[in-house]
């Protein structure tokens, strides 16, 4: 498809370049025509702007590099930091701080006061590296790992304490992990904390952190058969021989569900401990459950800040309903946040574009993530040779990572959709229950593998062709939106006229996926729902049996009973009270009046909000293919505004002059777009812009204007040394010249033309536009000396109406690569810049990490570059 027969789209990469020196106007060039009003975007603060983790490389900081990057991070359009101390670099040793050590509180303060003067909040891991340890950590205080054996007299426990270390541990943290089902452990692990903060001060962190639960170890507490007897109302000790997976298959899998959930609860109950103790410190609880062998959203509504993490390799859809644990956590129990440890590991080291990190981070915004922490930022010094301290996993997002010139408009897109996204409460139609025990209460594996804690880690790939997973992907697919619900979490659900309520948020239906096993109480639940007005779907026939061993039979009964007392059939429909009960499939909430968002079918997906004002969509395309379309809504207002996060000037009202939208707005979306609607009654109009929506066209009738002339190339700023310039007659990369230092080169390079336009510019179309065919990687654009914005993702397109002259004009074009090229010939040279301890670097698939075996990767402008005529249409031209 040539530029010139393109779609035009309203998703249009115009973000203002913070930091562009631009040079004033001569006499002889005229003013442009000032710039339409900007349009209401919620005030961004510092939760909304996007966060990065700070790994504290040896605690090796000092209050210079700790302020200079605390302002960089400020300057670029961060919102906070999390400190992680962690393991150092070598040759740095004597810089390095014993962590909670008075220098390194001092440090700690240091930072928290300048965070608060620049704006920036702060969290805290509580410990070192992951998971929670230390030297302070007794063989007593330590995990604790079990297994049961069998010998001449019977069958029997044995034990081993402190089972594993602190891994990536900072300096002063190394030691044994603590016992994540033991209040006792923690307790004394938190009080050595307490004892080094006595006298801090009154600035504290915004959060405590705990990452995911990786590495602890342990599957026993000293205390646990006194709690699994009190939980479970039976002695475990007598039934190891089902605990060590022996004799009947059935009452095997009985005891170990016991004992799985026994686990589950001690851990949950171990994590709203640390909550308890995060609140006393004067500080929130951010959480990440995933990993641990519990019912993952019991443990993300114990905290504050439920955290998820995801997008390895860029992650799938299928990744949602994991990713949604957590969202669905702050939504059932009325939290504002739910944050992510935001890519993970989307790609190989410094190859990463900030165009690759835009879908995987509209993913997390589609499962219900508002609140974004970049995986990660190194602390460096700045006497430290480039690239500096790296981490050996992720993108690094500071400022020798290779994303950091541009970087200022990617988080500018993630600070105007987190405003939106926190905006509000979330309007989802239906609460999918989680039916932990199908996970639980399976028989062991007669190969031997079955682990005795069923692990739920963070790709959520246990749960991939189950029932649960195919029901809640079929939801998205359909386009009905949830939230999951536990039996725990369902204790605290409400009903009333027809609407379903969990932290403060309604719902249409209660869904069950097809499932075997359900506790009694939970039927008694969901009955009691109904009889107040909820609609409950079971997905095919209701489950037949129940969970745990303790009097399995006689409850057994009583579900079968209850289940007899609703007369369900096969399918239908079940009255009870004010509410009903279907058995049916996903289809049965269109005939229970639930309507579902059917852009799905266009390769739309959207994420819905409310306000006092009216509804908010989030909505991405998803598809391969452009949409320009008028695209129906569930949701419906007098006026729709429509707001471009990419391009927060373009926006505008779509209705006419009675205020009519008629269900369905215009839309413009490339694949990869994305947009907000903001609905709104009349009445209410929440200040919105009375400006009308234009949407812009191609317009045949008036050609394509060249952009022809001799570019002159320029390197600007980056290394490991400025090549020497060149000019072309076409734009074409830096690399692949036959220049060593260019094709070595990574970093920012000037492209300047001058051009010539024809003397009709200013009538021939109302709007023009400037298209930069590909770029690789992103780019800074100005025109006749006018900073016209940056663009980071395809397509690489901007509006240069306002700025385009007839006769001679003048167009800069600062593009910027990623680091790869410059990482390369460090390893070609075999420059020794890998110089951590611990795991030092590694690649993508975990390996050794040598990047001198990559290709020498193209960078530059590629092109080809135009200027296209468009016409503009309103909402009432359309009509």
């Amino acid at each position: 498809m040539t530029p010139r027969h393109r779609p035009r789209f309203l998703y249009l990469a115009a973000l203002l370049a913070t930091a562009l020196s631009v040079p004033a106007a001569t006499p002889a060039q005229a003013s442009p025509p000032a710039p339409p009003a900007t349009p209401t975007w919620p005030a961004v603060e510092s939760t909304t702007r996007p966060w990065t983790r700070w790994w504290w490389m040896g605690n090796a900081v000092d209050e210079p590099n700790l302020e200079r990057m605390l302002t960089e991070f400020s300057t670029a359009g961060y919102g906070g930091v999390e400190i992680c101390p962690i393991y150092g670099a070598k040759g740095y040793e004597s810089r390095f701080i014993p962590y909670l050590s008075p220098v390194w509180l001092d440090r700690l303060s240091f930072t928290l006061r300048v965070a608060r003067r620049l704006g920036l909040g702060v969290d805290l891991t509580t410990g070192t590296g992951w998971p929670m340890g230390g030297p302070w950590v007794t063989p007593d205080q330590a995990s604790e790992s079990m297994r049961v054996v069998h010998g001449p007299g019977g069958y029997s426990l044995e034990f081993q304490h402190a089972v594993q270390k602190v891994k990536r541990a900072a300096p002063g943290g190394e030691g044994s992990v603590i016992n994540p089902f033991s209040n006792d452990s923690l307790d004394a692990y938190l009080s050595h904390i307490d004892q080094a903060f006595l006298g801090f001060g009154e600035v504290r962190p915004r959060a405590e952190f705990h990452d995911s639960y990786e590495y602890y170890g342990a599957n026993w507490a000293p205390d646990f058969p006194e709690q699994f007897r009190r939980r479970r109302g039976y002695d475990l000790t007598a039934h190891l021989d089902a605990l060590a997976g022996d004799g009947d298959p059935e009452i095997s899998a009985r005891v170990r569900d016991d004992y799985r959930q026994t686990i589950a609860d001690l851990h949950r109950d171990w994590i709203a401990h640390w909550t308890a103790w995060s609140h006393r410190q004067g500080s929130l609880s951010r959480e990440q459950a995933h990993g641990s062998p519990s019912n993952l959203e019991d443990v993300y509504a114990a905290a504050d800040i439920p955290e998820t993490e995801g997008a390895f390799g860029g992650g799938t859809d299928e990744q949602i309903p994991m990713m949604k644990f957590a969202s669905s956590a702050a939504h059932v129990r009325g939290r504002r946040l739910a944050s992510s440890e935001t890519f993970t590991w989307v790609g190989e080291h410094f190859n990463v574009t900030l165009a690759q990190l835009k879908p995987v981070l509209d993913r997390f915004f589609l499962a219900g993530i508002n609140h974004t922490i970049y995986h990660g930022t190194p602390y460096s010094p700045a006497d430290a040779p480039w690239p500096g301290f790296v981490f050996y996993a992720a993108e690094n997002f500071g400022p020798q990572g290779g994303l950091w010139h541009d970087l200022p408009a990617f988080n500018g897109y993630v600070s105007r959709c987190q405003s939106l996204l926190q905006a509000g409460r979330p309007d989802n139609d239906v609460l999918l229950y989680f039916p932990v025990a199908d996970y639980w209460q399976t028989p062991p594996d007669p190969d031997g593998k079955d682990s005795l804690l069923r692990f739920f880690a963070t790709p959520g790939k246990w749960m991939a062709g189950t029932p649960f997973q195919e029901t809640a992907m079929d939801l998205w697919r359909r386009g009905f939106s949830y939230d999951s619900i536990t039996d725990c979490l369902l204790e605290s659900v409400g009903a009333d006229g027809g609407r379903i309520w969990a932290g403060g948020n309604h719902y249409s239906a209660i869904v069950i996926p097809p499932c075997r096993y359900l506790p009694v109480p939970t039927l008694d639940r969901l009955i009691a729902l109904a009889r107040a007005g909820a609609t409950v779907i079971f997905i095919g026939p209701p489950p037949s049996d129940v969970p745990g061993w303790l009097d399995f039979a006689g409850r057994r009964g009583q579900l079968a009973q209850r289940l007899a007392t609703l007369h369900l059939a096969s399918s239908g429909k079940t009255a009870v009270g004010e509410g009903a009960i279907y058995i049916g499939s996903t289809d049965t909430l269109e005939t229970a009046g639930i309507a579902p968002e059917t852009m799905v079918r266009l390769g739309l997906n959207c994420l819905r909000r409310t306000t006092e004002e009216g509804p908010v969509y989030f909505i991405v395309n998803n598809g391969s293919a452009p949409v320009d379309d008028w695209v129906p809504l569930a949701r419906s207002g007098d006026q729709a505004e429509i707001l471009d996060p990419m391009n927060p000037e373009r926006s505008g009202i779509e209705s006419d002059a009675q205020g009519r939208t008629a269900g369905r707005v215009r839309l413009q979306l490339p694949p990869g777009g994305s947009l907000f609607v903001r609905l709104a009654s009349l009445e209410s109009n929440h200040g919105l812009t009375r400006k009308p929506m234009v949407w812009r066209e191609p317009a045949p009738q008036v050609p394509t204007l060249p952009v022809a002339g001799t570019w002159t190339v320029r390197f600007l700023e980056g290394g490991p040394v400025l090549p020497a310039g060149f000019s072309s007659s076409q734009p074409i990369p830096w690399t692949g010249r036959k220049d060593s230092d260019a094709d070595r080169f990574a970093g920012t390079v000037r492209y300047s033309i001058d051009f010539t336009v024809d003397g009709r510019v200013e009538s021939q179309a109302p709007g023009w536009a400037l298209d930069l065919g590909q770029v690789s990687d992103s780019a800074q654009v100005r025109l006749n000396g006018h900073a016209i914005g940056t663009v980071w993702c395809p397509p690489f397109r901007l509006q240069v109406g306002r700025y385009l002259r007839s006769g001679s004009n003048h167009l800069d074009i600062d593009v910027t690569s990623v680091a790869a090229n410059r990482i390369r010939d460090l390893d070609v040279r075999h420059v020794a810049w890998k110089r951590f301890y611990d795991t030092n670097i590694v690649n993508f698939s975990y390996q050794k990490f040598d990047a001198s075996i990559w290709p020498v990767r193209t960078a530059g402008l590629l092109g080809p570059v135009v200027i296209e005529p468009e016409t503009e249409q309103s909402y009432a031209s359309q009509r």
